[in-house]
């Protein structure tokens, strides 16, 4: 609820005064290199991205995102890659160039390593402990297309910052192995749905 709440603050304010003020905004620059951080809606999503967007009309652009995924904690641990392109049209009046209110269609792919691990015992009386080690890896195969809408505000210095949000269909494949007390069992089960999208952006123009 509180990220959502932050979303909402964001993109109020790119609909608002601030975004339309153009005096220190810039007109020129032709492509952004961006850093994102998203807002984490889920485990197994990708919480960083590197970007590249680069003007291919007056008031169109195309970007494509990297999305590295590291991360390690005790004996658990994530790794992945990820892509993602996005088309955008900006909408805002008298401007040219990637910047001000735009609308995308975004789609995603992802591909993430996941290794969990849980140890627990069983104390009884005087004997020693018996320990249970439950281990869980699993593939995440994750594709995802949608539409966004925000705004970019790319000043002249080369500065850029962006927000943006919208709702996109996932579908998500998960294969794996359960060792639970030396007892192996495998699953494959995919996940579908509609999941809210989010991202800020920070980045250099030129």
């Amino acid at each position: 609820m509180t990220k959502s709440l932050l979303l909402s603050l964001a993109l109020f304010l790119a609909l608002t005064g601030f975004s339309q003020s153009t005096k220190h905004q810039s007109v020129n620059h032709t492509q952004i290199l961006k850093l994102g951080v998203n807002t984490h809606f889920t485990p197994d999503e990708f919480p960083f991205s590197i970007s590249w967007e680069k003007k291919i009309g007056s008031n169109e652009s195309i970007q494509l995102g990297f999305l590295p995924r590291v991360q390690t904690n005790n004996d658990d641990k994530t790794t992945g890659i990820g892509f993602n392109i996005g088309y955008r049209k900006y909408i805002s009046k008298n401007r040219t160039g990637i910047n001000g209110l735009f609308i995308s269609p975004i789609a995603k792919i992802g591909f993430l390593k996941q290794q969990d691990v849980y140890t627990s015992y069983f104390y009884n009386g005087t004997n020693p402990p018996q320990y249970y080690t439950t281990a869980t890896k699993k593939n995440i195969n994750q594709f995802s297309a949608g539409f966004v809408f925000g705004h970019n505000w790319v000043f002249k210095s080369g500065f850029s910052f962006e927000v943006s949000g919208g709702m996109a269909y996932f579908t998500s494949v998960n294969k794996g192995t359960n060792i639970n007390n030396n007892i192996t069992t495998s699953f494959n089960y995919k996940e579908t749905g509609i999941r809210p999208q989010a991202l800020l952006n920070f980045g250099y123009a030129f």
